[in-house]
């Protein structure tokens, strides 16, 4: 296909696709369609600033990452559930604490919802990252985001963050091994908080969380038990049965259970409903909730 079609096939659908109603209809494109038109000289293979129908602030997004593709194409999250989660706990005055906070597309709409009379802090491990999107931040006037260059853990020191292949926005506090001829993975020593301590000064007993770590979340959770326990209202936590593992999955329901939480399953519409960690078969996302702390679940 020539280059001036496919610029102006991508023309066409980005104008379109805000328009497009139906999740199959959008699948079916982002499968079949798509891909025909995605071209580096038409479009660039960067991080650059977009709009999206959930945030007035713009965010970050590359056309060529799988999950910001909905971004690109039709101004909306990928994860729908999360939006319904911040949009659900989160109040004017209140405190979004993201831990994971990749290119901070939560940690932006949440700094919108609880206002420059509230806070928002995120973790993030990646230096890269934390420059990249600070810098972002600031430009769109959201001086209340204050980003914190570090991992979180049950205990004080440094830990490897392995980033695949050098791309910015994928990270792991892990060893893992590097994937296809050619690529190098990049390694950096990051230090490592109790999240406990780094969160002592926050007097506020209605907390929220956003916990994405890529398997590093119950590591994370030990540090912050206390905070867990007196002032977290709720928490959407990533559940990934191939990171953690049976046993971990386990030690996580114990310890949400310990600090008072009912354990629902993640849903973008309808009643979410009781479930276990331990019982998760594939990745998904798990909301923790303290009984009467938060009225209901909107759409």
């Amino acid at each position: 296909m020539k280059r001036w079609l496919k610029a102006l096939g991508i023309k066409f659908f980005r104008t379109l696709g805000p328009l497009i109603p139906g999740r199959a209809c959008r699948s079916m494109l982002r499968r079949r369609v798509f891909p025909m038109l995605m071209d580096k000289r038409v479009v660039p293979n960067t991080y650059q600033p977009m709009r999206t129908r959930e945030c007035r602030s713009l965010l970050l997004a590359n056309p060529y990452v799988y999950a910001h593709h909905t971004i690109f194409w039709f101004r909306r999250f990928y994860e729908s559930h999360t939006t319904r989660f911040l949009r659900s706990t989160l109040k004017p005055g209140g405190t979004l604490i993201d831990i994971g906070m990749n290119l901070g597309h939560f940690s932006t709409l949440g700094a919108e919802l609880v206002g420059s009379g509230g806070r928002v802090i995120a973790f993030e491990p990646n230096p890269k990252l934390c420059e990249l999107v600070g810098g972002h931040l600031r430009s769109q006037g959201l001086t209340w985001v204050d980003i914190r260059n570090c991992a979180l853990g049950p205990e004080e020191g440094s830990v490897t963050l392995t980033i695949p292949g050098g791309a910015v926005g994928s990270s792991f506090v892990s060893e893992i091994t590097n994937r296809g001829a050619g690529v190098e993975d990049e390694r950096v020593a990051v230090p490592m908080r109790i999240g406990s301590n780094e969160l002592a000064s926050v007097a506020a007993d209605d907390l929220v969380i956003k916990l994405d770590v890529e398997g590093a979340e119950l590591e994370v959770l030990r540090g912050l038990e206390p905070v867990l326990r007196d002032q977290v209202k709720a928490a959407q936590i990533e559940i990934s049965p191939e990171w953690l593992g049976i046993e971990k999955m386990k030690q996580m329901q114990e310890l949400l259970t310990r600090c008072g939480f009912e354990i629902l399953g993640a849903c973008a519409s309808g009643q979410p409903h009781p479930i276990r960690i331990d019982s998760i078969e594939s990745q998904r996302d798990v909301w923790c909730v303290k009984p009467g702390r938060v009225d209901s679940f909107g759409s």
